[in-house]
C-alpha cells in the first residue's frame, strides 16, 4: 500500500511558564481517504507535579476532537501517579493510574494500574512487563464492564553475528554487540540508559537501537581492571534497518609482575640494571636486592635482556590471563 505523510512540528519553551506544542499531519494512503490532523500541547512544572494539557482535532475525513487534562504527580524516579479527564466530541471521561518505570534501564520491572470511566462504562486494566538480558516477559488484565481478560506472553530472539550465537530480549529494529576485549561485567549504556553488562567472553547484545541515526553507547569504566586502560569509552553507531553491527571499545590490557632477577651465581643483578623485551612487549628496571618491577606485558612468552652496565644476560617469562593482578614470579635466572 503506497502512502505519503507530511508532517510539520513547532515546539516552543516559555522558560518557567512552561512550552507549549503544535503538528499537523496529512496522511494520505491509497484505497483509503486522506486524514488530515491538527494538534497541540502544553506542558507546565507545579514543584511538586507537572500539569499537561493535550488537545487533538481531526479535520478530515470527518471532524473530531480531544481535549484531555492530565496531573502528573511524581514519587520518586520510579513511581508516578496521573489523574487524567478527557473529553471527545462531547463524552467526558476520567482515569487514575499508578505506574513503576524502570527510569534509566532497559531491565528490570515496569508496571501499570489504570483505572477509567466514563460514567457509563468502568474499565480497569493492570499490567507487568519485565526485562532481562534475554526474554520480555509481560502480564496484563483487563475488566470492562464486568467483561474480564488475561494476556500473557515471553518474547526472544536469537541472532548471528560472525560466527557466534547470540540469545537476546526481542530485537525489533537495529541491534549492535559490544566487545571489551574479553573483559566481563563491565557496565555498557544505550542512550545513557542501562543496557546490561558484559558476559564472561566480554560480550553484550543490545537489541534496541534506532535504525539510520546516531545511538550513543557508553562504558562505564569503573570495573575496567587496574591492569588494563581504555582509549574511548563512548562510541557513536548507525545501523541499517533490521541488521546489526559489531562495536569494539579499544580496551589495552597491560600485565605487570614482580620479581627477584638473579645471575648465573644467585647473585642479585645490580640496582639500576634495565630490562627490555626484545619483542617490545614490556619493561623494567632493578631496585634493590634484584627486586624489580617488570609493566606493559602481553599474553605469551617473552623474551628479555638485562643490561647491567657490566654485560648483559637475557631470562624469559611466560604471561597469561589467568595469573591475576600483579602476580610475584619469584627468582629468575639472568643467563
Amino acid at each position: 500500500m503506497e502512502q505519503r505523510i507530511d508532517t510539520a512540528r513547532l515546539g516552543l519553551s516559555l522558560n518557567r511558564y512552561g512550552s507549549v506544542g503544535l503538528h499537523f499531519q496529512h496522511r494520505k494512503s491509497s484505497g483509503l481517504p486522506t486524514n488530515t490532523s491538527l494538534g497541540g500541547s502544553y506542558r507546565i512544572s507545579l514543584g511538586f507535579s507537572s500539569l499537561i494539557i493535550n488537545f487533538s482535532q481531526t479535520l478530515a475525513p470527518e471532524s473530531a476532537s480531544v481535549v484531555s487534562a492530565s496531573l502528573v504527580v511524581p514519587f520518586s524516579q520510579d513511581y508516578v501517579a496521573i489523574v487524567g479527564v478527557s473529553r471527545q466530541n462531547d463524552k467526558l471521561s476520567e482515569l487514575l493510574e499508578f505506574q513503576k518505570n524502570r527510569n534509566n534501564t532497559d531491565l528490570g520491572n515496569s508496571y501499570r494500574l489504570r483505572a477509567a470511566t466514563d460514567h457509563v462504562r468502568h474499565r480497569f486494566e493492570a499490567g507487568m512487563r519485565s526485562q532481562t538480558r534475554y526474554n520480555r516477559f509481560s502480564i496484563s488484565g483487563q475488566s470492562n464492564d464486568g467483561v474480564n481478560s488475561l494476556r500473557a506472553g515471553i518474547d526472544s530472539s536469537i541472532a548471528w553475528v560472525g560466527d557466534e550465537l547470540f540469545f537476546s530480549r526481542p530485537i525489533e529494529r537495529s541491534f549492535a554487540v559490544v566487545e571489551t576485549g574479553g573483559i566481563a561485567d563491565l557496565s555498557i549504556y544505550s542512550e545513557n540508559r542501562f543496557a546490561g553488562k558484559t558476559d564472561v567472553a566480554g560480550q553484550l547484545l543490545i537489541p534496541d537501537l534506532n535504525p539510520y541515526t546516531s545511538n550513543r553507547l557508553r562504558l562505564d569504566p569503573v570495573a575496567i581492571p587496574f591492569d588494563a586502560t581504555v582509549e574511548q569509552e563512548k562510541i557513536r553507531i548507525a545501523p541499517y534497518f533490521r541488521s546489526g553491527a559489531v562495536v569494539q571499545f579499544p580496551i589495552i590490557r597491560s600485565l605487570s609482575v614482580t620479581a627477584t632477577i638473579v645471575d648465573s651465581r644467585g647473585k642479585a643483578l645490580p640496582a639500576g640494571t634495565l630490562l627490555s623485551a626484545r619483542n617490545g612487549s614490556g619493561m623494567g628496571r632493578v631496585a634493590s636486592a634484584g627486586r624489580a618491577y617488570i609493566e606493559k606485558l602481553s599474553v605469551g612468552n617473552i623474551q628479555f635482556n638485562a643490561d647491567t652496565g657490566m654485560g648483559d644476560c637475557s631470562f624469559s617469562i611466560t604471561m597469561s590471563d589467568e595469573m591475576g593482578l600483579l602476580p610475584d614470579l619469584g627468582h629468575i635466572i639472568c643467563r
